[in-house]
């Protein structure tokens, strides 16, 4: 039976898994290297994604916000809980755009893809930094 590829191996990204792994067991190295710097571009990422979002429709730059997970390895950044999901339910078709209606005479809406531009705003340097407190984290680890 052949192995299945995970998401990140098809991304071109191996040991990634491993990697993570060793992040989590080294606890308080992984707080004090690798989160001040993914909280740091995810709130970039965020101030982004809120400057992008079109003024004139009511609370959705309100709703999005960002969460980073215990561990300090995963963040999310939009509309990340239900209730703000349905505050702002109209955010996906500002962000995806809409295929309108002809025989109702309903012009379609162009994408504005708020999130893409966001983060290819910030991807390089939050990469940078990550791997500059990943690199710190392991240092440290090797030291003791």
């Amino acid at each position: 039976m052949a192995r299945q590829s995970t998401s990140s191996q098809r991304r071109g990204w191996s040991s990634v898994g491993k990697l993570r792994r060793k992040l989590r067991n080294m606890g308080d190295k992984v707080e004090k290297n690798i989160r001040p710097a993914l909280e740091i571009g995810i709130q970039n990422i965020t101030m982004d994604m809120r400057g992008l979002t079109p003024v004139n429709e009511g609370v959705a730059a309100t709703e999005i916000d960002f969460s980073i997970s215990r561990d300090g390895l995963t963040a999310k950044a939009g509309l990340i809980d239900k209730a703000s999901i349905r505050a702002a339910f109209y955010f996906a078709f500002l962000d995806g755009g809409t295929k309108g209606s002809p025989e109702n005479n309903v012009p379609p809406m162009q994408a504005l893809h708020i999130r893409d531009r966001a983060f290819d705003a910030n991807s390089e340097g939050m990469k940078r930094d990550i791997r500059a407190g990943i690199k710190n984290a392991l240092a440290e680890a090797a030291r003791e």
